[in-house]
């Protein structure tokens, strides 16, 4: 008998050119859960933008891929946005926090909570600090790094 691995669905990574003419300027999307490893498939993708726009759509996933995804935006000095009637949860919200301009359309939900452990289904110190540290780098003070943290990721 074989045993069957889940299937794991990265988030989905496209890109359109501006319109301008411009091969290194892009409209990227990223939408669904972000996942291990979405973030080299992230980089893979965006070698040789250099001008770009981000719009984000998904309920999260892994953190520390997220928080690399948002860290390169941020270098790159990419706008971000969350389109008309998106939800951007978790570690899409640390992405979209990273933008240079953060845009969001009418209609849009966008959430941050503490790092969770989904195995023990608690909140995750750890990673908790490491959110917090991102936010910190990107140039957000105390009060609202320890706002953004300190909502429980179960309510």
């Amino acid at each position: 008998m074989l045993a069957s691995s889940p299937v794991v669905a990265a988030a989905d990574i496209s890109f359109e050119s501006c319109g301008d003419g411009d091969p290194t300027c892009a409209l990227i999307t990223v939408s669904g859960e972000i996942e291990p490893g979405d973030y080299a498939r992230f980089v893979e993708r965006v070698k040789g933008i250099r001008k770009a726009r981000v719009d984000l759509v998904g309920p999260g996933g892994a953190e520390k891929d997220g928080i690399n995804i948002g860290l390169l935006i941020h270098r790159n000095g990419w706008s971000t946005r969350v389109p008309q009637h998106g939800g951007c949860l978790s570690a899409c919200a640390m992405i979209w926090a990273a933008g240079k301009t953060m845009e969001q359309d009418t209609f849009t939900i966008i959430m941050f909570h503490a790092a969770y452990n989904s195995d023990f289904r608690v909140a995750d110190g750890t990673g908790s600090a490491e959110e917090g540290a991102y936010l910190y780098s990107l140039g957000y003070n105390f009060n609202y790094v320890a706002r953004v943290i300190g909502s429980d990721p179960l309510s």
